[in-house]
């Protein structure tokens, strides 16, 4: 896990999926700490918290 903002959220998706990892892309939520908001202030709307993992077989 860890958070990006644009042209690094495209580029680490595409490459987690080309090693074949799922991909998943939240908002970062800052409500419950107080010490986050001032680094990401103004910036909410374009940083994502990026989270991978393997694909599961089936």
């Amino acid at each position: 896990m860890f958070s990006a903002t644009e042209p690094r959220i495209s580029e680490s998706v595409e490459m987690y999926e080309s090693l074949g990892m799922e991909v998943l892309l939240e908002d970062i939520e800052t409500e419950n700490d107080e010490d986050c908001n001032e680094c990401v202030n103004g910036f909410e709307d374009t940083i994502k918290v990026i989270y991978t993992r393997p694909k599961r077989v089936e």
